[in-house]
């Protein structure tokens, strides 16, 4: 009996155990998967960037959230480009913020001074005025079942520059296209020229064999006529 009552009370143990450690798992996995901490980023060099995502991006985010990115640029004559490309928000539930400022900001009480954000769904780009710029990321109450967003900070315009390097990738290929057409033209050119030529040169050889049969020709009866001129001429002896 004693050892039944053992056996159970073990067991009694290991499940709550087991069912604890599940709980507590499940726990720390959803706090990881909602946690953001505000960090400070410096931006040190002209071609330097930073990848920003959304908490557990790019599965859902959690709601409630708060996360705040400090960016600091080198100087005072640099200015910090943010871009996300097609984030994904609820409307006007879920935002980034951005502040141009040099001191930190309240994030709860201060959005009012925000001086741009972005909500919904779409592109989401800012330049900075200077070269502090903190960007907030707050998503409403409830699960808001949307991926959220992935985004560069930098010191250049990455999109720009994506726009100029394929401004000048289409410039590569016109010119392409043009010396491709050119080397053609010229190909077809010598084609023709050459058929020209050939058929220029057959002409003037068929003249000279006409010609010279039209000698010959002549030079025959040249011939015959003065050997017939002999033969009619009188005998005088």
């Amino acid at each position: 009996m004693l050892a039944k009552f053992k056996t159970a009370f073990i067991s009694s143990r290991w499940l709550n155990y087991v069912v604890f450690t599940l709980f507590s798992t499940i726990y720390l996995v959803s706090s990881e998967r909602c946690d953001c901490q505000n960090k400070i980023i410096m931006l040190l060099r002209y071609d330097d960037y930073r990848v920003l995502l959304s908490p557990d991006y790019p599965k859902p985010y959690c709601g409630e959230l708060n996360c705040a990115w400090r960016v600091v640029a080198p100087d005072n004559t640099s200015k910090i480009h943010f871009f996300a490309r097609n984030i994904d928000f609820r409307e006007n539930r879920d935002f980034i913020w951005f502040f141009d400022s040099q001191h930190g900001v309240d994030l709860e009480h201060e959005l009012i001074n925000a001086s741009h954000s972005c909500t919904g769904k779409g592109d989401c780009a800012y330049e900075s005025k200077g070269q502090f710029l903190t960007i907030q990321f707050k998503s409403d109450f409830g699960e808001p079942e949307r991926y959220g967003f992935q985004a560069t900070v930098s010191l250049y315009d990455r999109e720009r520059r994506a726009w100029t390097n394929s401004i000048w990738k289409i410039v590569i290929i016109a010119l392409v296209c043009v010396a491709v057409i050119i080397g053609l033209t010229v190909i077809f050119w010598l084609l023709v020229c050459r058929r020209f030529l050939h058929k220029e040169k057959v002409r003037l050889l068929s003249q000279d064999e006409e010609e010279a049969a039209t000698i010959a020709a002549k030079q025959r009866e040249s011939s015959v006529y003065t050997a017939d001129v002999s033969s009619n001429a009188p005998n005088n002896f």
